[in-house]
């Protein structure tokens, strides 16, 4: 048997701006992907303590995904008058502010109210959150638009590991 040739691995080939918008967001993608997960493990024990259902609390994680699935479309809408970089960073600013006050629900002690803000909290997340997303998305496609496929799995894989 003959040997092989060794199998030599590329950079790719990319501008400063694309290395950049690559960084950035495999960055906040891990972040924000972090933020999100890290409420599912505390918070029904704290709503529980304050007299809230299973329902109750199920409700509190659902109405974030509704609110994204509703508000998405409208942001992709107005995306190009909003402008990408400006989506981004406020849907982020909003994001990561939301989720430093749903850690400060447990200073409520009322259990109504404490399911209130809870919902009013997740669904302002939500909104800042389809900012972050549409804008980063779009913003993806500016940089990458040849490229996609290949470096999709890059900024994906963080998100799936936070």
């Amino acid at each position: 048997m003959g040997a092989s040739a060794p199998v030599t691995m590329m950079m790719p080939s990319w501008t400063t701006e694309q290395w950049m918008a690559l960084v950035t967001l495999t960055m906040t993608h891990l972040c924000n992907g972090m933020c999100v997960s890290l409420q599912a493990p505390f918070y029904p024990a704290e709503a529980t303590k304050k007299g809230a259902s299973a329902t109750e609390y199920g409700l509190v994680f659902g109405i974030f995904e509704l609110t994204v699935f509703i508000v998405s479309p409208i942001i992709g809408k107005y995306l190009p008058r909003i402008g990408i970089e400006r989506a981004f960073s406020g849907g982020i600013t909003i994001t990561g502010s939301m989720c430093v006050a749903f850690g400060f629900l447990n200073r409520v002690n009322n259990g109504k109210i404490f399911i209130g803000l809870s919902f009013v909290i997740r669904i302002m997340e939500a909104f800042g959150n389809s900012a972050f997303l549409s804008s980063s998305f779009t913003w993806w496609l500016r940089c990458f638009l040849t490229q996609c496929p290949q470096c999709l799995g890059w900024w994906r894989c963080p998100l799936e590991l936070a």
